[in-house]
């Protein structure tokens, strides 16, 4: 009976041995699993502090983007004033110029006439010499024989 309990025994210490081998194993796997694991959560944090550090620059590139779209739209607007003002200022030339082309051309016309009436004139005095000279002649030709 004793070999039978020696042989229990060693069968048990062999499984338990075994057992134990089985467990250290187990143990080695998970620690590598759990160091790899570790390793993977360090560059997951910083991925996510990258990640989140890259959300608030892209919240403040925001607020800045929207603070300059704020600025342009006063701009727009602005110049929008400005260019109405400034067809305002063409409009009232245009207007200046049209009225002085409408003058410069009742000028031209009045000048034409003018021109024509001192043609007539100049016609009227030529013909006027004409007649006056023969009798200017002829009172000076009575002086000499007077």
């Amino acid at each position: 009976m004793s070999d039978l309990m020696n042989k229990i025994e060693e069968d048990a210490d062999r499984e338990v041995l075994e057992k134990k081998a089985d467990f250290v194993n187990k143990l080695r796997e998970l620690k590598k699993m759990n160091l790899n694991l570790r390793g993977e959560l360090g560059s997951y944090k910083m991925k996510a502090k990258a990640a989140s550090k890259e959300a608030e620059d892209l919240g403040g590139l925001l607020e800045k983007y929207e603070e300059d779209i704020a600025q342009l739209k006063v701009s727009v607007k602005i110049e929008e004033q400005t260019i109405l003002g400034l067809k305002k200022q063409i409009q009232v030339r245009d207007d200046i110029i049209e009225q002085k082309e409408s003058r410069i051309f009742e000028e031209k016309l009045k000048m034409k006439d003018i021109e024509k009436q001192l043609l007539l004139t100049k016609e009227n005095v030529s013909e006027l010499e004409q007649t006056v000279e023969p009798l200017i002649m002829e009172i000076q030709e009575k002086k000499k024989n007077y």
